[in-house]
């Protein structure tokens, strides 16, 4: 059952890294039909826009023909001369006839020489048929801007004014439409006679030349970049109305708006987020336009993923062929490489002496055991059975020190050290080495663990080295043990401020060269140890006891401030002076253990000094006013 595991999760590697070609060629493939994708729709679009151009340019000269037609007409001029009502009748009825016939002029309009309409037919989209505008309805339009602009006309000049915003008894038409009207003078015998109008239907015409069933949308823009024409009514005026200056593409696209200043009178592309722009200078006199104008067609983003996700699918459906002839063929490698890798792990155990004095594992890649000897076994207290399959470091209790083995035996494959096994005083302490084997690939496969017993070794350099850190006489820490650990309680408390409390007491026999000139040196040995005994005794084993001088002593009270220090000491100073044997009182200074281990002994070297300055038999702490004797009795 576990080598059909090992087998699966291999073919799954294998399978796994041979997946990366496919995906490679998916991705490939993808971005290069993209990309083909992008070139045929700006290919398509530059076609679209020349066929956009080629319509105006025919949809220009039909009007134009129209036009001519009606503004020459010899029926107009009899009319304008003669003012004769029935060629007035002839008029709009052939003028009704031409609204009907031909789509691009919703209102011919014939105006007299001051302005008032004298002839006017209306037809718009909405309308069934043609409106002749009767004559109580007719307007004046002596005053509008175009009307200014016929009368600078010369005689025979065919004007063009707009585009602008339609009005109506000169108020703008809602909602917004567009205006643009053509203008002939009629003259005879140098005098101006009146003025023939055609507005046309500019929706109509920019509907008529740009529809498509593409999803293209087209502008046609200025050179202040603003939409002089559009499919889309909502761009339109941005230049005429207040509320829509900022419609306008060198605010909305300024990339896009760059583009095209870049390649002047070039046609070019871009694509946004938005879709695919291309542009092209606009050549046709549509609209009698005389000034620079840019066709922009802009195919949507949406409609170009649809694209790619059509040719996605079909490179998917490869791709998904792929991986199942990959499967097929990680499958029988997967076989291959269980077989070998078991071969090679039976060589390889084979190769290591495993029955003798030193206990020895095998172990993979991930420090799971595969083969261990009966010295290990032994070792570990363990059944063979039992430690198959169980990772090697966590048998040990140091795993602080795991990412320090693991980080070297990723850097040069091996190590070596100590390590203490199980929990029980002396320490059991083994060297270990642990060697890397690498596979056929040149990655870690294997790890060879030896363990060699040095306890009685290191237990024997414990015991030396805290003999050297003991004082000969009382068995307390000697001064130079003292020193090291205050300056580590001090780093302590320079790391982590916010610890509990530690606190520094110095102790002094008083009078200490009287006993030993009274009583002797023995009774003085004697004293000291009695003192020594009596902190043990009273002290937690987690203090720090030492002594430092000839009768001084010193210790370190830990997780505890100022204050409880200072009644802890005074039953020391009480156990003390309570010994009938001999008078001996002690005096004592305290202070808190801060950050410099230097001044911290100054301070509780000062409390010392102040106890022996009150008269002795005292304890005094460092930064407290309060001192508190203890009596003699």
């Amino acid at each position: 059952m576990k080598r059909a595991k090992r087998t699966i999760k291999k073919m799954m590697l294998i399978w796994l890294c041979l997946s990366v070609i496919p995906f490679g060629y998916y991705f490939h493939l993808t971005n290069e039909a993209h990309r083909f994708f992008v070139q045929q729709l700006e290919t398509q679009s530059r076609q679209y826009l020349e066929h956009v151009e080629t319509k105006a340019t025919q949809l220009t000269k039909l009007i134009q023909q129209n036009f001519a037609q009606l503004s020459q007409s010899p029926l107009l001029l009899d009319f304008a001369k003669t003012g004769n009502p029935t060629y007035r009748n002839y008029l709009k009825n052939q003028w009704y006839l031409t609204a009907a016939n031909v789509e691009f002029f919703y209102q011919l309009r014939y105006l007299d020489s001051q302005g008032q309409e004298i002839i006017r037919v209306d037809y718009t989209p909405q309308m069934s048929h043609p409106y002749i505008v009767p004559d109580n309805a007719l307007q004046y339009k002596g005053k509008r801007d175009y009307f200014y602009y016929a009368q600078r006309l010369a005689p025979g000049e065919q004007g063009y004014f707009g585009i602008d915003l339609e009005r109506e008894f000169g108020q703008i038409v809602t909602p917004y439409k567009p205006g643009f009207r053509m203008i002939y003078p009629i003259d005879h015998a140098q005098q101006r006679l009146g003025y023939f109008i055609a507005n046309l239907e500019v929706f109509g015409i920019i509907k008529n030349i740009t529809s498509n069933e593409l999803g293209y949308s087209v502008d046609f823009i200025d050179k202040s970049g603003y939409y002089i024409l559009s499919n889309n009514k909502n761009k339109l005026f941005g230049r005429l109305l207040k509320e829509r200056e900022n419609v306008n593409l060198a605010y909305q696209h300024p990339k896009l708006w760059e583009s095209i200043h870049q390649a002047p009178y070039q046609s070019g592309s871009l694509q946004t987020p938005d879709g695919l722009y291309v542009f092209q200078p606009f050549q046709a006199s549509l609209f009698g336009n005389s000034h620079d104008m840019t066709l922009l067609a802009m195919y949507p983003q949406n409609l170009i993923n649809q694209g790619f996700t059509q040719r996605d699918e079909e490179i998917r459906m490869t791709v998904i062929m792929l991986l199942l002839f990959f499967g097929i063929i990680a499958g029988f490698f997967a076989l291959l490489w269980e077989s070998y890798l078991i071969n090679r792990l039976e060589q390889t155990f084979n190769q290591v002496v495993l029955d003798n004095s030193v206990a020895v594992a095998l172990t993979n890649a991930h420090h799971i055991i595969l083969r261990a000897n009966i010295r290990f076994c032994e070792l570990f207290d363990t059944e063979p059975s039992e430690i198959q399959g169980k990772n090697i470091l966590d048998l040990q209790p140091a795993k602080t020190r795991y990412k320090n083995i693991l980080k070297q035996l990723q850097t040069s494959g091996e190590w070596q050290g100590q390590v203490r096994i199980g929990n029980e005083e002396p320490p059991h302490v083994c060297k270990v080495e642990v060697r890397a084997l690498e596979g056929s690939i040149r990655q870690i496969s294997h790890y060879v663990y030896s363990f060699s017993d040095i306890s009685e070794h290191y237990n024997a350099i414990l015991a030396l080295k805290e003999k050297n850190e003991r004082d000969i006489m009382t068995g307390l820490w000697n001064k130079k043990k003292f020193n090291q650990t205050l300056l580590h309680y001090s780093r302590l408390q320079e790391r982590y401020s916010n610890q509990p409390q530690s606190s520094l007491a110095i102790i002094d026999v008083d009078d200490f060269k009287r006993i030993n000139d009274t009583y002797g040196h023995a009774v003085g040995d004697q004293v000291l140890l009695r003192l020594a005994n009596q902190m043990l005794s009273i002290l937690r084993d987690t203090d720090f006891v030492s002594r430092i001088g000839g009768d001084e002593f010193a210790v370190i009270i830990q997780h505890a401030d100022v204050k409880t220090s200072q009644k802890l000491m005074e039953r020391i100073s009480l156990a003390i002076e309570s010994w009938q044997e001999y008078d001996t009182t002690i005096s004592i200074g305290i202070a808190e253990i801060t950050s410099s281990h230097h001044q911290s002994f100054v301070n509780a070297d000062k409390a010392l000094y102040r106890s022996k300055k009150k008269g002795k038999n005292c304890v005094s702490a460092h930064g407290i006013e309060q001192l508190t004797v203890v009596q003699n009795h």
